[in-house]
């Protein structure tokens, strides 16, 4: 008797690994990350490390997911080991860099932050990747940010914003305007803050990204109440909420709630 396909043990962790992406595309962390353990423990078995790399990836986005980044960090960082073995997987290289910046950018440690980025960066420009190259601009711009160096944060976005601009890419272009939007707001300059982030809604809108709307509406909410347009915020917390119930983001629609919360108490004051 043949064995289906479920026996076959790369199979089955490949099959392994989609459903861990299926679990965190429904924010269930936890369970993508059992099924991403079951299919490391699989790989290691098989001696795979194409298949490892992959498995670590999975595991350490359910950890950062779950906001657990030290522990995301060494998964990430198997990630990127394995893809340097393999010695061909320069396309997938980017990314994984990527993956592991942004959990030290969250861990506060901004210099390797930066490091992987920049890796990251000058990898997609040797392959002529521009979304790759934009992708990587933008969360370096980030990290400039949360080092507070605004100026160079400014000039990484806008070198990302032209890229995606040149490309046609309007979800890049959304993106990096809104991440514009929030340098904008550190700086204290809220009124342009509110027009780069109009200027993203209305990208993010005119391609149905969802989620681009509730986290910009959410932000933008937030520009208003800081310029003291308070039945303004309120609207775009309303909207950031529906729209984040609808497509059953939690995290968005909670920020949103308490937000709201703040307002309504203010009032009563």
């Amino acid at each position: 008797m043949r064995a289906g396909p479920w026996q076959d043990p790369t199979n089955r962790c490949y099959a392994l690994i989609q459903i861990a992406g299926c679990h965190r595309a429904l924010s269930e962390y936890k369970r993508a990350l059992e099924r991403g353990r079951e299919a490391h423990r699989l790989a290691k078995a098989l001696h795979d490390d194409h298949l490892e790399a992959q498995a670590a990836r999975t595991i350490g986005n359910a950890h950062f997911n779950m906001g657990e980044v030290a522990e995301a960090i060494p998964w990430y960082q198997r990630d990127v080991d394995l893809l340097r073995k393999l010695g061909d997987q320069e396309r997938a290289l980017g990314p994984a860099l990527a993956n592991l910046a942004n959990a030290f950018g969250a861990s506060g440690d901004f210099d390797k932050a930066l490091e992987c980025f920049e890796e990251g960066i000058e990898l997609a420009r040797d392959l002529g990747d521009k979304v790759g190259e934009a992708s990587r601009l933008g969360g370096m711009g980030q990290v400039l940010g949360m080092m507070k160096r605004w100026k160079e944060a400014e000039a990484t976005h806008l070198q990302a914003l032209d890229i995606s601009k040149a490309m046609a890419n309007v979800p890049g272009v959304a993106t990096q305007l809104a991440l514009l939007a929030k340098v904008e707001d550190e700086r204290g300059r809220f009124d342009k803050a509110i027009e780069l982030a109009i200027d993203a809604l209305t990208l993010f809108s005119e391609i149905g990204d969802r989620q681009g709307e509730a986290r910009t509406l959410g932000n933008l909410g937030g520009y208003y109440l800081k310029t003291g347009k308070v039945s303004q915020a309120a609207k775009c917390f309303k909207q950031s909420q529906e729209i984040a119930a609808a497509i059953s983001d939690r995290s968005v629609f909670e920020v949103a709630q308490r937000n709201l919360d703040l307002i309504a108490r203010a009032g009563k004051q």
